[in-house]
């Protein structure tokens, strides 16, 4: 006869299995054992044979995960509502947007924290969104200076980006950058950038200039330097089914909508609605529509991704950088 015993916890895939002070009788043997067997050794192995075969006849992909905190985008502080076309958030309301998987993005724009500003002002009377910087009025050279923290990376530069408009003749905008070791300000690029990545404070320093106070002064909406945390930032996904739906347009032409069923590593818990990825093939991008969570006893075994095309002209994000 078997000894009664309280319900066992669920456990997870890493634990080992527990010590038996007793003598399993026929219960345990016939219905109980097999349950426990498929816990401790059955459904660990599924979970690692999908994560290897993901990576096997894998498709790589980008992933990028909306922001829910963050600084307020500009756009989003003139008006109720951000602006879907902003170049800032892309319709989000935070700054950045979005953060791809693995790398740390900071944007330097108006809202940005802790600015120094020298003859250049944020230019919230001209009412565009976002809110630009210029030179002040009667100035012809300025400057905006700003320190950013930098976390622990692999000292890789995965992006750098200086959205600057209102170019004429004779004005200009430039970037430059100081680790805590330089003596002056160098330029600021992706060589001299991956070369201070070790340092844990980097100095940014933008100059605006223009020939006379009549010249038009440039603007300059955002810096954006992303580098990479871990070595590797690509998602891998295994995709078994791919689907085209065509739907009438309100225009009265045809599009054509792509959707695609991903089935993807335990590792990436937190995919959300709104999230989006880019396929490193072709950098087709698609946005994330349903996430489902393939368990059995609570055990995780992978991911199911649903994701749909984002269509040029029509979706701000195909101009994320």
């Amino acid at each position: 006869m078997s000894r009664l015993r309280a319900p066992r916890q669920l456990r997870g895939t890493r634990q080992a299995i527990e010590d038996r002070d007793f003598v399993p009788g026929r219960t345990d043997v016939l219905e109980d054992e097999p349950h426990r067997q498929a816990l401790d050794q059955l459904l660990p192995q599924i979970a690692a044979e999908s994560e290897q075969a993901s990576k096997v006849a894998r498709t790589t992909f980008f992933y990028y995960r909306k922001k829910r905190t963050g600084r307020r985008c500009s756009c989003a502080e003139i008006h109720t509502s951000p602006a879907a076309d902003c170049q800032i958030c892309f319709g989000s309301g935070r700054s950045g947007g979005w953060d791809l998987h693995g790398c740390q993005s900071e944007w330097i724009d108006v809202t940005s924290e802790n600015l120094r500003l020298v003859n250049v002002l944020a230019d919230y009377a001209a009412g565009v969104r976002p809110v630009l910087f210029s030179l002040e009025a009667g100035t012809v050279e300025g400057f905006i200076e700003t320190e950013i923290d930098i976390l622990r990376n692999v000292r890789k530069v995965q992006a750098l980006q200086f959205a600057v408009g209102g170019r004429v003749r004779n004005n200009n905008a430039k970037m430059f950058i100081k680790a805590s070791t330089d003596l002056v300000w160098v330029a600021l690029d992706e060589e001299s950038l991956k070369a201070r990545l070790q340092t844990g404070k980097l100095g940014i320093r933008i100059e605006l200039s223009r020939q006379t106070t009549e010249t038009r002064s440039p603007l300059v909406s955002h810096l954006m330097i992303r580098y990479c945390l871990i070595p590797e930032v690509r998602m891998y996904a295994d995709i078994n089914l791919a689907e085209s739906s065509f739907e009438l347009g309100d225009l009265g032409f045809t599009d054509s909508y792509s959707t695609l069923s991903l089935y993807i590593s335990k590792a990436f818990d937190y995919i959300n609605a709104e999230d989006f990825l880019i396929r490193e093939t072709d950098q087709k991008r698609f946005k994330v529509t349903r996430f489902e969570r393939n368990a059995v006893s609570e055990i995780l075994l992978s991911h199911r991704v649903m994701a749909r095309l984002l269509v040029p002209g029509q979706d701000p994000l195909i101009r994320f950088p």
